[in-house]
């Protein structure tokens, strides 16, 4: 019989014991988000749609990219047809993001997920009910953690960050304007060709 390993499981009754593998991010390193302009780019949200959101709305979730490519991967991968319009990418804005502090986030993008009990990588692809239940026992931890620190699906060498709403007073951000604004051509048309996407001429 094949030895597959169990379906992920929600954290233990003794979770709030464990050690935390944290990392910890210098202060005022860039950080990013694509946001449609009639919203702003400053979003906690606590809707329950959102992976590593609150299951009972009791804290807001901001969703923050390492890097430019992680944030297109997540709001544009999404999607089932890799095309695009210039109209469509110009709906959206990029603002960039920093923290007057250095951040201590949970660190889902090695050997962690292993060592707090996890078993393996599947709280960022797997089923959200329970990402949302670890998600909380992260942010109830007595080790106060600002956020996570995991690798997007689409792309895994991007990494993404889960932001609680308690550090919402930490953070300043400004517009770059939209992504037709921030990149040039040779830019733009290097992160299309990067995720295989087809600009349609309307």
């Amino acid at each position: 019989m094949e030895n597959r390993p169990p379906a992920s499981q929600p954290p233990g009754d003794d979770f709030s014991r464990r050690e935390l593998t944290l990392a910890q991010l210098a202060p005022e390193s860039d950080w990013f988000r694509l946001h449609q302009a009639e919203f702003s780019p400053v979003y906690f949200g606590r809707t329950g749609e959102g992976r590593f959101d609150s299951p009972n709305s009791t804290f807001g979730t901001l969703y923050l990219a390492k890097d430019l490519a992680g944030a297109f991967v997540e709001v544009f991968c999404r999607q089932a047809v890799r095309a695009t319009t210039e109209e469509w990418l110009n709906s959206f804005h990029l603002a960039k993001f920093n923290a007057n502090r250095a951040l201590t986030l949970v660190d889902l993008t090695g050997p962690g997920s292993v060592r707090m009990g996890l078993g393996d990588a599947r709280l960022t692809s797997g089923d959200y009910s329970i990402a949302q239940l670890w998600t909380q026992a992260f942010h109830n931890h007595p080790e106060r953690p600002d956020g996570l620190l995991y690798r997007s699906r689409h792309d895994p060498e991007q990494k993404l960050a889960a932001i609680f709403s308690r550090t919402e007073s930490i953070w300043r951000h400004h517009s770059c304007g939209t992504l037709g604004e921030h990149l040039d051509n040779d830019q733009l048309f290097a992160l299309l060709d990067r995720y295989d996407f087809e600009l349609l001429p309307f």
